[in-house]
């Protein structure tokens, strides 16, 4: 978690298909927020998710979305990330 990586955008959802800030096939960067294998803090403490989960980034490295749904880690508002810590739901751990 914590990582940039580069994608590609496989499908879009139908609904907002014609209005979306991305198309299909675009090539961005992404940041991954969570994963399923657990993942040990200095604490001994350890996280794991449900699902796998990447907010999408421009060049620039902000967010292309505005919302951020569900929890993200509290190490977040400790990284350079801090306007994701802000945008999401709430920070667990």
């Amino acid at each position: 978690m914590g990582d940039i990586i580069v994608v590609s955008v496989k499908s879009l959802r139908n609904k907002r298909r014609i209005t979306s800030k991305v198309k299909k096939g675009e090539v961005l960067k992404a940041l991954i927020v969570r994963t399923k294998s657990s993942i040990k803090e200095f604490s001994n403490k350890s996280i794991n998710f449900f699902e796998n989960s990447v907010i999408l980034l421009t060049n620039n490295n902000r967010p292309v979305g505005t919302r951020i749904f569900g929890v993200l880690p509290k190490f977040f508002r400790y990284s350079k990330h801090f306007k994701i810590a802000s945008l999401s739901a709430g920070l667990i751990l």
